[in-house]
């Protein structure tokens, strides 16, 4: 059995969430300059969401930017709206359920138990399992 230690903390699931999401609603696999962006976005949403405080208005145009931008890259989603995709309740079709809710809701409950912070790769996969 293979053993992985990993450090893991809520950035660390972040960035596996978006990269897990962008993979299956974009057919993106590597790790792009947009992805980025939108991992440093969903902790201001984030932000503004889950603790009610200020979030950076340039982080979150950059993240709403970095959608679009993969959208379209993405031929048959584009094709759908075109240019519509610019506006918010078209865009948030994808990005508030596919994007920013899956790295929320791992990332939220990860910093809380710090006595978990080594886990094992089979732990990793049942947190991310049950919390996206």
């Amino acid at each position: 059995m293979l053993s992985l230690h990993l450090q893991v903390d809520a950035h660390v699931l972040t960035r596996l969430s978006l990269a897990v999401f962008v993979e299956y609603v974009f057919g993106e696999t590597e790790w792009s300059d947009d992805c980025e962006v939108l991992a440093a976005a969903t902790w201001e949403w984030r932000k503004a969401i889950a603790v009610k405080g200020l979030a950076k208005s340039t982080s979150k145009r950059a993240g709403v930017a970095a959608v679009l931008a993969l959208i379209r890259r993405n031929h048959k989603l584009w094709e759908l709206f075109g240019e519509e995709w610019s506006r918010p309740e078209r865009f948030s079709l994808l990005a508030q359920p596919l994007l920013i809710s899956p790295c929320e809701k791992p990332g939220l409950v990860l910093p809380r138990q710090p006595q978990r912070a080594n886990l094992s790769g089979s732990s990793l996969c049942k947190i991310v399992t049950i919390y996206i």
